[in-house]
């Protein structure tokens, strides 16, 4: 098992059949990883503000998904693989981006889940 960053395009994600071994096929990972880790962050933000909007019906299978997906993108990043590393972030900060900016409104985006101290930083 890989313990430390590389870069390459012949990685296996996740299981045996899922092994890229060309530079198309390894873009199409990126963009699949990048893609699943966007739509974990849209899923989090119907969750988080669907739970007086949404019935227990919607919410629980969408809660079954974001879980399965959340631990699956941590899977993806623990390849270690610079590429998907950062194929991973930009997902997750354009997920952010997105649900922040329009779909919670156009608010000002905030990181209260991330510090509970105000004006910290």
């Amino acid at each position: 098992m890989q313990m430390s960053f590389y870069s390459g395009t012949d990685v296996t994600i996740m299981f045996d059949a899922w092994t890229t071994r060309d530079g198309g096929m390894y873009a199409l990972a990126l963009m699949l990883v990048c893609a699943g880790s966007f739509l974990m962050m849209v899923m989090k933000h119907y969750l988080s503000v669907g739970a007086t909007r949404l019935s227990l019906a919607v919410r629980a299978p969408l809660a079954f998904l974001f879980f399965n997906l959340s631990y699956a993108v941590m899977l993806v990043a623990m390849t270690y693989n610079v590429g998907l590393w950062f194929a991973t972030m930009c997902g997750l900060t354009l997920g952010y981006v997105v649900t922040e900016m329009f779909l919670a409104g156009g608010t000002k985006p905030s990181m209260s889940g991330y510090s509970d101290v105000e004006g910290c930083h």
